[in-house]
């Protein structure tokens, strides 16, 4: 679904002199030009294609279509890349975590000891509307096949930190270039902004006055109709663009952040370096009384996130394909067989009559004409007739359509629902289990891609949440903030973890569960089996687990007991025990119900399920 390129901290022999407006503008005017140029209509085009609208009114006005037909536009794509969002909702929200700390180095606490980290961390993250930005980030990459989120500073969340959505219209980036974010030199995003806006960020000190100004001049000289041009001018939208770029200053590689207006001939805001937050921990400011703070630390790789809708030896990213590019010819076509099957339909319901002809014609008759005849009920008339309608849609038709559709599904990894729908479904238990588990094995590497940008994005916010903790800007209880001083962790995606892992690894157990049933492992495998299918449960669950299978030990060891006590050297019953043979072999049957009923989860009922959905099958 998505790909995250590794950023490369390789220092290049270019760079950008952030004091050089001539040349930065230059760079920036050149990005600004291709995305005017080129993305802006391919984004119009893109959503226009995955929502068509219903055309068939301005296709008659044209003379397009004919009066009685109509065009029925089949949102393929639409509907193909809704189907991938649940998925990557799954991903999100399931995990009662946000990431996996993984301790490493000498400090190895134990996994219950380290969840209050995990558990701080996932609060932070977990803000309101916090799932939003990602989805819409999955939605435009598989329409546009490129977009990215970004991670800022925000003082007034708990994480002091944000990711927002930036949307590819809003994303200003070279296509032309291969590879991700590494191989960009600058980045911008589009923000659009009213003039009253833009004079509060004057008043605030974050934009140049004269620069503002100039914009509202210009905005009003191209109104002078208007009978409040200056009003106009504050009420108008105007596209400003934050661009970020890196440059090397004494050998270290610096993120620089301006504001920009493509007609002014100054910054909007000068160039300043990035910082996200983060302290440097190498560089203490020393006041009267011993260190007061830290130096800032600027960030070295841009804030932004790029997700890619799929991977391929192809890596120019104007050539990377997306959901719309791949299904537009498939949309195409099921529109025009589905227009042509109702249109056929609808044309096959007017009734036509002629007279009925008799075998000797007479040749002097006239030819055919058309009459206008009213029927109604009770009228007789003086000749017979003979009524027809024009022929239905052919059923190849049908077939054209389902065709195009099973194949755009087998493009989709979605070759189950093509087997569900075959006439023989009865027949398809074996293909209908072989095509879920390719869905399922294509639905994990997209999972897996998509993961790539998710951990790279929340493992820089968990750096700047561990420094902030430190510096003392963040408060934390005493047992987390031990745990971010004293630990050092790799970070992996719950997701990863929670979901993929841990449905692989259950779906490999129930397969070797038959295998496991009847030895001596049984209770062990069960315990982690258990574990896996139900982790918020399993130490209840397995607790009773323990308590059963101590229970059966001990009914067991009673049972071997009485069979020893009541057995005489001979073999047979002892002579005391005479009279008592039924109720002894009685016992004994029950005993081994009991311990037979333990060695299969839920006893005779655990298998009971499963037989009966393979009789369904068979």
């Amino acid at each position: 679904m998505a790909k995250q390129y590794t950023q490369s901290t390789e220092k290049k022999d270019k760079t950008i002199d952030p004091r050089n407006f001539t040349v930065v503008n230059g760079k920036m005017r050149s990005l600004l030009s291709q995305h005017e140029s080129r993305v802006k209509p391919r984004v119009k085009a893109a959503r226009d294609i995955r929502f068509v609208p219903h055309v068939a009114p301005d296709m008659k006005a044209k003379g397009d279509l004919k009066q009685g037909d109509t065009y029925i536009p089949v949102r393929l794509v639409d509907s193909n890349i809704r189907r991938e969002l649940p998925e990557i909702l799954n991903y999100l929200t399931t995990p009662v975590r946000q990431l996996v700390f993984e301790p490493k180095g000498d400090f190895l606490p134990s996994r219950t000891a380290q969840q209050p980290l995990e558990r701080e961390f996932t609060r932070v993250c977990r803000y309101e509307n916090w799932v939003t930005p990602w989805l819409r980030a999955v939605d435009g990459a598989a329409t546009h096949a490129i977009d990215a989120v970004r991670l800022d500073l925000d003082a007034d969340m708990d994480g002091n930190f944000l990711v927002s959505h930036v949307g590819r219209e809003n994303l200003i980036i070279d296509t032309d270039l291969e590879g991700g974010i590494e191989s960009q030199e600058i980045i911008g995003q589009r923000v659009p902004l009213s003039g009253f806006e833009l004079l509060e960020l004057v008043q605030d000190g974050q934009f140049a006055k004269e620069v503002v100004d100039s914009i509202l001049a210009s905005s009003t000289s191209g109104s002078p109709t208007s009978a409040d041009p200056m009003q106009d001018a504050l009420n108008r939208i105007y596209d400003v663009y934050e661009f970020f770029f890196k440059t090397i200053e004494q050998g270290e590689t610096f993120v620089y952040r301006c504001w920009h207006h493509k007609e002014a001939t100054k910054y909007l805001k000068k160039p300043t370096r990035l910082f996200l937050g983060r302290r440097d921990m190498n560089k203490p400011l020393r006041g009267k009384d011993g260190i007061d703070d830290f130096a800032p630390f600027y960030e070295k790789e841009f804030p932004f996130f790029f997700l890619y809708y799929s991977e391929s030896e192809n890596t120019r990213i104007a050539d990377i394909k997306s959901r719309v590019a791949l299904d537009e010819a498939t949309q195409e076509a099921a529109s025009a067989l589905l227009s042509g099957i109702v249109n056929g339909a609808v044309r096959s319901v007017p009734v036509y009559g002629s007279p009925e002809r008799n075998n000797n014609p007479d040749p002097g008759a006239k030819p055919p004409k058309v009459i206008s005849l009213k029927m109604e009920d009770g009228q007789f008339m003086d000749k017979p007739y003979r009524f027809f309608s024009k022929p239905g849609p052919d059923p190849i038709l049908l077939a054209a359509l389902n065709a195009v559709t099973t194949q755009n599904a087998g493009e989709q990894s979605n070759i189950d629902v093509a087997a569900r729908n075959r006439k023989d479904s009865r027949k398809t238990a074996t293909e209908l289990k072989m095509a879920s588990a390719e869905s399922q094995e294509l639905s994990s590497l997209s999972l897996a891609l998509f993961s790539q940008t998710f951990l790279a994005c929340y493992s820089r916010a968990y750096s700047i949440f561990r420094n902030r903790v430190i510096t003392g800007r963040i408060t934390v209880s005493d047992d987390v903030r031990f745990l971010i001083m004293a630990g050092r962790y790799t970070l992996r995606s719950a997701g990863d973890v929670d979901i993929v892992e841990r449905k692989r690894i259950l779906e490999k157990m129930l397969a070797f569960w038959p295998i496991y049933q009847q030895t001596a492992a049984a209770s062990v495998f069960l315990r982690h089996m258990t574990s896996h299918a139900f982790p918020e449960l399993s130490e209840e669950l397995n607790g009773a687990l323990v308590s059963s299978g101590q229970d059966m030990q001990l009914i067991q060891q009673l049972a071997a007991l009485v069979e020893q006590l009541s057995t005489g050297e001979d073999g047979e019953l002892r002579p005391e025990l005479d009279g008592m043979e039924e109720q002894l072999e009685a016992l004994n049957e029950q005993v081994q119900g009991v311990l037979a009923g333990a060695a299969a989860p839920g006893g005779a009922q655990g298998g009971a399920p499963q037989q009966q959905q393979q009789e369904q099958f068979a």
